[in-house]
């Protein structure tokens, strides 16, 4: 398997975490690259009005990016030496924790690191989350089933902590590879989002 996790992170390391951002839904953009909708096995999400659980020690460390409609993940080489190419197009570093819906939904939902606007001031989120609240719903998440209303109000969470709670279907670097099929994993410059960051950079460099 090739290296796109630096480390599975215990699922209480939250601190340095936060910030997480609902998935769009998914359509054609008539891009070459995004041009068939892929049904993954994992999505990589955070469901509204349903309740989901979080594995214990389902955290994994990733560099990862949403652009077009679906989401990237980069091989730890290939994000190290285009790092800052693929951070102007939105891509960081995450962590990913694995979980599952009621209705058997495998998914992971994406925590980002702490924002911070030029005051220091911990940003929100397009829906007015602040951090604070994404790491109140992880750390009640992990070992419950809770479910969020909406996404403008995610501390208002309802908990069900007596129903129970199912055994992981696969590891975690399954969950990862299941969530991110084919093209969608960014192993060798030979992808076609790092031709096009190169091709790019090349013109940059004639102007």
């Amino acid at each position: 398997m090739q290296h796109y996790v630096t480390q599975i992170a215990p699922a209480a390391d939250l601190n340095q975490y936060g910030w997480v951002d609902e998935l769009k839904k998914h359509k054609n953009t008539g891009n070459e690259r995004n041009s068939v909708y892929v049904n993954r096995d994992v999505w990589i999400k955070i469901f509204c009005r349903e309740f989901f659980t979080l594995f214990p020690d389902y955290a994994l460390k990733v560099f990862i990016g949403y652009l077009d409609n679906e989401w990237y993940l980069v091989q730890q080489s290939i994000a190290k030496q285009y790092h800052a190419q693929f951070k102007a197009l939105g891509f960081c570093n995450a962590t990913l924790y694995g979980g599952v819906t009621k209705k058997g939904k495998g998914f992971l939902l994406p925590v980002y690191a702490r924002r911070a606007d030029k005051q220091g001031q911990d940003t929100l989120d397009k829906y007015g989350n602040a951090y604070d609240d994404y790491l109140s719903l992880v750390e009640n998440a992990i070992g419950s089933w809770v479910m969020i209303d909406s996404m403008n109000s995610i501390a208002d969470i309802s908990v069900d902590r007596k129903s129970h709670l199912p055994q992981p279907m696969h590891s975690p670097r399954e969950m990862l590879l299941k969530a991110f099929p084919g093209r969608f994993r960014i192993e060798t410059e030979e992808h076609p989002l790092v031709q096009e960051l190169i091709a790019n950079s090349d013109i940059e460099e004639l102007q």
